[in-house]
């Protein structure tokens, strides 16, 4: 009787060990979000995996992160109830290459939630001297991209960092900014690429 409760046991631990070892991965996801609004912000949610309609912001936990053309807010700090913010994972192993290396948020990582910002903007009137606006942003994704010179004129390249999200309801995601321009060419179509934990769990695998 004990070598057969000694073999139970076993065979339960084995099991176990083997179902752990082949935790599924976290899905990848690809989303665009047309931010090409000059006046209207648009409201994703990582937990629902797509733009959501959002009445009252300021007091809703039912999204994380906000686009209006390059500018990017989240659900936390001056801008919402919610628990977001953002940090960065990774500069130098960017892209797809970055996802695949950011696997996990330690307890060390400091989020950043939404304050107030100044915006340079393009002055038509007076090109050699920026306008000047505050806003309301998260101060972490203001560096999301670069302006670059083309023969097209000024565009707005993403540098593919990766980043740390924490999200309104206090679970983990990563994600990083592919493009700001959709197959026509138009500015404005922000392609978010994530990965987001719903156990509530820091592993980002």
């Amino acid at each position: 009787m004990r070598n057969v409760l000694l073999i139970s046991a076993f065979t339960l631990a084995f099991f176990s060990c083997k179902k752990d070892d082949e935790k599924t991965p976290l899905a990848s996801h690809s989303i665009v979000v047309d931010a090409s609004s000059h006046t209207d912000w648009v409201y994703f949610s990582f937990e629902k995996d797509t733009v959501v309609s959002i009445s009252d912001p300021a007091n809703s936990n039912e999204w994380d992160i906000a686009f209006q053309r390059y500018m990017i807010k989240t659900n936390g700090g001056k801008n919402g109830k919610g628990q977001a913010g953002v940090a960065i994972a990774d500069t130098t192993h960017t892209g797809e290459e970055g996802m695949n290396v950011v696997i996990s948020v330690s307890d060390t990582v400091q989020f950043v939630t939404d304050d107030t910002v100044v915006v340079y903007g393009y002055n038509p009137a007076n090109p050699t001297k920026p306008t000047v606006t505050k806003y309301v942003l998260n101060p972490i994704l203001m560096n999301w991209y670069n302006r670059e010179n083309t023969p097209n004129g000024t565009m707005i390249v993403s540098r593919k960092w990766i980043y740390y999200f924490r999200t309104a309801k206090g679970k983990y995601a990563k994600f990083y900014i592919k493009n700001y321009y959709n197959d026509e060419g138009t500015s404005g179509y922000v392609t978010l690429v994530y990965k987001y934990q719903p156990d509530g769990s820091r592993s980002l695998e």
